[in-house]
């Protein structure tokens, strides 16, 4: 009897461990198919985010460049900001849908934030300064300026840097931090600005002749704006000519169109009115004192 009885137990005991063993096969499949689907739908999801964004993307640009109510440099601003952030949040939600808990995830994210923060603090000075370009406004989208030695027109502020076209062409990318701690020239920010331009003559020319040759030419030019009014004087005697200073103000975008006109009208007007204008005299001697110029 004790025989058949063990016999018996042996016999449940094996039921039963198999039946658990199928069942638990059966739990870790589900759960296998389940962190499959959930893994393939993340995937989807961030190929089809990343589409989702980059017409975002194109559709805030468009947005941005229509718009006549914001700020060019706030605009740039913005669309740099959005990109980044549409980015992090896709990043974010596909993590939670794997099945990643997100809790842990921003933990990480902070604690990796904070050891980046220390790592990368150029870049953070360099967001700070582009929060302060931003509200402070030294410098604007459009406007021609002069920073760190390179000359350009504003193409865009962005979180990180701004850029520069310079008068040939040519794209320099500046940190934020630099652009917001240094000493910046705006010659765009004023609606006027002065040309200031100097001309040579011979101690032979007749003074009267020559400021009034000076004014004929200022008051041809179209851009000039008659108040204040031109002004042209003898600004010092050099070591060959009388030098006369002529300063007359103009529109900020017709500047240099202005300064290269008077610079070639007011040469062709000495021309016709036989005003010499001095150049140097090289004097070349020779052992047996000939002497020749040049």
């Amino acid at each position: 009897m004790e025989n058949f009885y063990m016999r018996e137990i042996l016999f449940l005991n094996k039921v039963l461990d198999n039946d658990i063993i199928e069942k638990t096969k059966i739990w870790f499949g589900t759960v296998a198919i389940q962190y499959i689907v959930k893994f393939l739908v993340a995937i989807l999801l961030f190929f089809v985010g990343f589409k989702i964004i980059k017409f975002l993307k194109v559709k805030l640009n468009n947005y941005m460049n229509k718009s006549t109510r914001l700020d060019p440099t706030l605009k740039s601003f913005i669309t740099s900001f959005t990109n980044i952030a549409l980015e992090i949040f896709l990043f974010i939600i596909v993590i939670k849908i794997a099945g990643l808990p997100t809790t842990g995830f921003v933990t990480m994210l902070g604690a990796v934030s904070f050891a980046a923060g220390l790592a990368f603090q150029g870049s953070l000075s360099n967001f700070a300064g582009g929060l302060l370009i931003l509200f402070l406004k030294p410098i604007k989208v459009g406007e021609f300026i002069e920073v760190l030695g390179f000359s350009g027109t504003v193409k865009a502020i962005n979180i990180i840097t701004t850029e520069l076209t310079t008068l040939d062409n040519k794209v320099i990318i500046i940190p934020n931090s630099k652009v917001s701690n240094s000493t910046i020239t705006n010659f765009s920010r004023e609606e006027t600005r002065r040309v200031d331009l100097e001309f040579s003559v011979s101690y032979d020319s007749d003074i009267d002749k020559v400021k009034k040759v000076i004014l004929d030419e200022i008051n041809k030019l179209e851009n000039i704006i008659l108040e204040p009014e031109p002004f042209v004087a003898i600004s010092q005697y050099g070591d060959s000519a009388i030098i006369f200073i002529a300063r007359v103000w103009t529109k900020s975008e017709t500047y240099w169109n202005v300064h290269f006109a008077l610079l070639e009208n007011v040469k062709k007007a000495f021309d016709k009115e036989k005003i010499d204008i001095p150049y140097n005299v090289l004097d070349i001697r020779f052992p047996n004192d000939k002497k020749l110029s040049v």
